[in-house]
């Protein structure tokens, strides 16, 4: 029988994507107030109330990590859209100016490297980075 029980235990746990944090807290907050509880008095209704104690803290301490990484990650991702935006803004700026250059023969092109600086912007932090952009001479 335990056997089965851990199996179905298991298979429950790997079916509970992405509330698996959640699982496991709970699942270790149950048996830490159910440790608790039964160190208490030594017995059964204690250590039933502890052990349901302990899986609502682990819960909702679970489901606040969940929260405030998805916080995180949405302000992570809002960023990084933004410097994307500004990126091919800029790409499709540099490639509108160099095609007036391409066509004027008398020109000799080279490739030349400068190095923006990190910046801040209306509230957006650019990052340094490097930029090639065509010279005609």
């Amino acid at each position: 029988m335990p056997k089965k029980l851990v199996f179905v235990f298991g298979l429950i746990g790997l079916l509970t994507g992405c509330s698996v944090r959640q699982a496991e807290y709970s699942g270790l907050g149950a048996a830490a107030g159910a440790g608790i509880g039964y160190s208490i008095h030594h017995n059964v209704k204690d250590t039933v109330i502890g052990g349901l104690g302990g899986a609502i803290v682990g819960d909702v301490t679970a489901q606040i990590q969940d929260s405030n990484q998805k916080k995180q990650t949405k302000k992570d991702y809002d960023a990084g859209y933004a410097q994307a935006q500004v990126d091919l803004a800029n790409q499709d700026w540099q490639n509108g100016t160099g095609q007036y250059s391409q066509n004027n023969t008398d020109s000799t092109k080279r490739l030349a490297r400068y190095k923006v600086p990190r910046r801040e912007e209306d509230g957006v932090i650019y990052d340094e980075h490097y930029v090639t952009l065509e010279e005609y001479q």
